[in-house]
């Protein structure tokens, strides 16, 4: 009983379960698939790329996710809009195998390897120069000058600065690929030292990018680069980018994480050691060049990815690239993101989406992106207002902030949760409702709601409201209706929920 409700009864009527029938020996009896151990089905593989944000007269590097197959990929993209291009990255892999030794109880030990995909494409003299590197083992080499530490050299090339502040305190470069092994010395070979290769599409907006360390000259460049775990943006222009980070971010974070020394604190106590350097033509991942530099502030583009293998099977997959603009229809109040379109005389549909890019939060309405944004950290709530037409409102899973979300006043809506506590309502039109993982709270008007299941122990209300108010006394008689909580860990009603969505209360 839950205030006087009987819930299994009501739970039954509300998804359809019937636990007799599901205890069934017969149904026990039928015969099923067994699984296959320890096989697996060759198949292309590419993760859902997130959407993203591109400022107008600049670029973005996108990595491919497709670690789920161990066959060479190749990628194709489209752009459904000209003034946003994308085009698949050309140029070879560079493999980087790194080792440390903790130095004290204070330091961490680790080794592993990082993939790079390097931008022949945009930065020929760059990856040319480097490329000639590497292939002459340069990095595997000793280092021309000694490790303090033993009093001999580096017996390969070594990770020097690990630095702070790139923008913020929790975000760093990895720098490394020195002659002398401390940040000083330069290659004697014909065309060295080389001049930069700036690009406007190529922007310190992202994480994992690769780029060439300088003396602050635009011919100074030489053995050394660096690799991203922010975006500092204040970096471009000056240094030149030429490579993208594929798989091994968590062997960046690693570098981050050791035991540093000197003044400022930049190098390692411990060395980090090149053990491995060498180039590929072929690997799973790959990267998408977003190219908006002639792009206009609120122009928007759906990327439509299509991976395919050494054996010709594909997936595809679509995202979106926004230029962040100005709606009209976001605010900031506060620590509150408030979402509301201005209501439309015409039919129609409001879409309203609550994104997440880079730890920052913003909306996306009628497929523009507000330029409004709020660090996660610092936001408090979204609410998320529908108008006078149909709506369907969205807060991605990985907004964890607490929402409020309403539908429109009219037509057929359809509001879904994000990953943090959420009010829905819907007394107006015809609502479709879904919670998220947390215990939300969803209220709709009997007989013009539909709940859909969801992993969370959400809190259903389903009300009738009062005909007989008396509005020359202004009297309010507020309107009733049956509270059903309903547990995600219910067996039951899990099964049951697979169909929920079919059901009107």
């Amino acid at each position: 009983m839950f205030g006087g409700v009987d819930m299994a009864g009501w739970a039954t009527r509300l998804f359809g379960g019937n636990s007799k029938r599901d205890q069934s020996p017969r149904r026990r009896a039928r015969p099923t698939c067994e699984g296959l151990e320890g096989r697996q089905l060759l198949a292309a593989s590419l993760a859902q790329p997130n959407d993203v944000l591109v400022s107008a007269g600049t670029g973005y590097q996108l990595a491919l996710d497709g670690s789920g197959t161990t066959s060479a990929q190749t990628y194709t993209v489209t752009s459904s809009n000209p003034k946003i291009a994308a085009t698949v990255a050309q140029g070879q892999f560079f493999t980087i195998g790194v080792t440390h030794t903790a130095a004290n109880a204070n330091d961490v030990s680790f080794s592993g390897t990082m993939v790079l995909q390097m931008f022949q494409d945009l930065t020929p003299v760059t990856v040319q120069r480097i490329s000639s590197l590497i292939n002459q083992g340069f990095y595997l080499q000793p280092t021309a000058q000694n490790d303090p530490n033993t009093g001999m050299p580096f017996p390969s090339k070594n990770w020097h600065r690990i630095a702070s502040g790139f923008p913020g305190s929790t975000d760093y470069i990895v720098q490394g690929g020195s002659v002398n092994g401390d940040g000083t010395g330069s290659v004697n070979q014909p065309g060295f030292p080389f001049a930069n290769e700036i690009v406007p599409q190529l922007s310190f907006n992202g994480t994992g990018q690769l780029a060439m360390a300088n003396a602050g000259g635009t011919m100074t460049n030489d053995s050394q680069f660096f690799i991203t775990t922010g975006q500092p943006s204040f970096l471009t222009g000056n240094y030149t980018i030429f490579g993208q980070l594929v798989s091994g971010m968590d062997i960046v974070d690693k570098m981050t994480q050791v035991a540093t020394t000197g003044n400022p604190k930049t190098t390692p106590v411990s060395p980090i050691l090149f053990t491995v350097a060498s180039l590929s033509d072929t690997n799973s991942n790959g990267v998408i060049h977003i190219d908006a530099t002639k792009a206009a502030a609120g122009d928007s583009t759906t990327l439509t990815i299509t991976a395919t293998d050494t054996s010709g099977n594909k997936v595809t997959r679509t995202m979106n690239a926004y230029v962040p603009g100005d709606t009209g229809a976001v605010r900031l109040l506060n620590d509150v993101l408030i979402a509301t379109p201005l209501p439309r005389r015409h039919r129609g549909r409001n879409d309203i989406k609550i994104n997440e890019f880079q730890g920052n939060i913003y909306a996306v309405v009628n497929g523009v992106a507000d330029k409004t944004l709020v660090a996660d950290s610092a936001l408090m709530r979204v609410v998320a207002y529908g108008s006078k037409t149909s709506d369907t409102i969205t807060v991605s899973p990985d907004v964890f902030a607490d929402a409020t979300l309403d539908g429109g006043h009219g037509g057929f809506n359809r509001l879904t949760a994000g990953g943090g506590q959420t009010r829905i309502h819907g007394w107006f039109g015809f609502n479709v409702m879904k919670g998220g993982p947390e215990r939300d709270f969803l209220i709709g008007r009997k007989g013009r709601v539909k709940f859909v299941h969801s992993p969370g122990h959400d809190l259903y209300f389903i009300g009738e409201p009062r005909s007989t108010i008396l509005y020359k006394h202004h009297k309010a008689v507020a309107p009733f209706g049956m509270v059903v909580s309903v547990p995600a860990t219910n067996t039951a009603l899990h099964k049951a929920g697979r169909s929920s969505h079919k059901r009107t209360v």
